[in-house]
């Protein structure tokens, strides 16, 4: 019903376009529940459960790991002692550390990696379950608000307050989360996903390839780490030998580490 000289005129509507608005409306709605779907399982939880292998079985493989790369120093230091030996040289050991130090790069860089996950397990765990659902919420938020994937033809300032956003969520910053949920009521950012200079089959036809791809990604991800241990974590079995095995491996390494420090000690001292 629009107004002309201040006569109501009612518009008339095409039945085809009305039917194809009707269509983008029920395809924008389908694409933002699997959207937001995924969000969910990306961000919430694949985080809880993360948090709950590290916490049941993954801070005891980072310790084992850590563990078998000391083994293995100790065991490449003493090949390379031993082999001097059997040059007839007495072996250098500050080169020796610096040889071993240098071929295991990598698998120290991978020991930082780890130790980061178990920092976050941890932290995650010190918060409260008040706060970790605000902050989940206020996440939620942002994501609906926000996301490019969503807002398409999103201002740069907004752009940047998602950037924001999504770092204060990792950092477990609620203070700053709720200041930027309050900006974005202050900006107005755009409330759809349409775009500009599109007609509206090609609108269905781009949301329906969306939906589609949105189902797709959600059933591959359920198949990832850790989704394909959902079902393990939570059976008390599993979980049992799982950390029987692992207390087992660390008890081998513990032996092991100690025949080669004392091997090598012998040949330096």
């Amino acid at each position: 019903m629009n107004s002309i000289f201040g006569l109501s005129v009612e518009i008339e509507i095409h039945p085809a376009t009305r039917e194809k608005k009707e269509r983008i409306d029920q395809l924008r709605k389908e694409y933002i529940r699997l959207f937001t779907r995924r969000d969910h399982l990306l961000s919430h939880e694949r985080d809880t459960l993360f948090c709950r292998y590290m916490l049941l079985v993954g801070q005891r493989k980072y310790e084992n790991y850590k563990l078998s790369v000391e083994v293995r120093a100790l065991k490449m230091k003493l090949e390379l002692a031993q082999a001097a030996l059997n040059r007839n040289q007495r072996p250098n050991r500050s080169q020796i550390e610096a040889e071993v130090d240098q071929r295991l790069q990598s698998y120290y860089r991978e020991l930082e990696r780890q130790a980061e996950e178990v920092r976050r397990a941890q932290e995650a765990e010190a918060i409260s379950e008040f706060a970790v659902s605000e902050l989940r919420d206020l996440y939620r938020t942002l994501v609906r608000r926000l996301h490019p994937d969503l807002h398409p033809d999103l201002p740069e300032s907004l752009q940047d307050l998602f950037i924001k956003g999504v770092a204060a969520y990792r950092t477990y910053d609620i203070a700053t989360l709720r200041d930027i949920i309050k900006r974005i009521d202050m900006e107005s950012p755009l409330d759809d996903i349409s775009r500009k200079d599109e007609s509206l089959d090609d609108t269905i036809a781009r949301l329906e390839k969306d939906v589609e791809r949105l189902k797709t990604e959600n059933c591959k991800l359920k198949t990832t780490f850790p989704f394909n241990l959902e079902m393990q974590l939570q059976d008390p079995v599993w979980v049992k030998g799982e950390q029987d095995r692992l207390n087992e491996e660390h008890q081998r390494l513990v032996e092991q580490k100690q025949i080669y420090a004392e091997r090598l000690s012998l040949i330096f001292n």
